[in-house]
């Protein structure tokens, strides 16, 4: 993933109500994670993203520090654009699947609960 930080992110599945863990490149973003679902410029979203808009609450693994999180989709166009730029400075390819597909890519921020 190039300069990005990676994170382990463990969802709960929307259908099976199990745990999946899948590795992410990820943006720090204040106190959380910005997370983008690109799916390698798929024309469907990833199952992880889908999973946590069923079920926001999951855990992200950062280093040897396990966080539990809440995702919040970012939909502030100014905060999504700056998140956006920061993640395409650090994966050059994220254009190339934002060009690559008919949907919006979606970014999530995932924020410690506390």
């Amino acid at each position: 993933m190039g300069r990005m930080p990676q994170i382990l992110l463990t969802t709960t599945g929307r259908k099976t109500g199990k745990p999946h863990t899948v590795p992410l490149g990820a943006v720090r973003e204040g106190d959380g994670w910005a997370v983008i679902a690109s799916f390698n410029g798929a024309d469907v979203h990833p199952n992880w993203w889908l999973n946590l808009v069923a079920h926001p609450e999951a855990t992200i693994q950062v280093g040897d520090q396990s966080i539990n999180v809440r995702m919040q989709e970012i939909t502030n166009p100014e905060d999504r654009e700056r998140i956006w730029n920061t993640a395409v400075s650090l994966v050059k390819r994220y254009a190339s699947y934002a060009k690559k597909t008919g949907r919006v890519i979606p970014l999530g921020l995932l924020r410690p609960i506390t």
